[in-house]
């Protein structure tokens, strides 16, 4: 009988850890979509800085809804984070961030086909700066 109640005890424990386990969230996994969508969005923007001549004082938001003008609900995809936007060269680098703007999340080229750095995968933190670098970026997919 002691046995029998040894068992159920690791067994109750067993379960209970393994189901914490399980409904843990992890950050990068609930990212991972969005750098699907990133990259979607920087190579929209690519487009619009390279081929369509936005007004250079345009706000990030106002090149965000440029970018998007055939799919506005596409921009729905990234609630609750902030999008920071740089043109350098007629290329486009797109930072994503936190909601309240101080953590860098992802970053992307809008000249390269793939995600380029995942912030969010960093050993510490990253403050929401870009860090890419168009120059070298853009140069390697000519």
């Amino acid at each position: 009988m002691k046995i029998t109640f040894s068992m159920v005890g690791i067994l109750l424990v067993s379960l209970t850890v393994s189901g914490c386990m399980f409904f843990r969230t992890d950050e990068s996994k609930s990212l991972r979509p969005l750098g699907s969508a990133l990259t979607k969005l920087s190579s929209e923007m690519e487009s619009l800085v390279r081929y369509q001549n936005p007004p250079a004082d345009a706000t990030d938001e106002e090149l965000l809804r440029l970018a998007t003008k055939n799919d506005p609900g596409f921009l729905d995809t990234f609630h609750g984070y902030k999008i920071r936007v740089r043109s350098q060269d007629r290329h486009a680098i797109l930072l994503l961030c936190s909601a309240d703007g101080k953590q860098g999340l992802q970053e992307d080229l809008g000249c390269t086909p793939s995600l380029d750095r995942n912030l969010s995968k960093e050993d510490a933190a990253m403050p929401c700066d870009f860090s890419l670098s168009v120059e070298l970026g853009c140069r390697l997919t000519k």
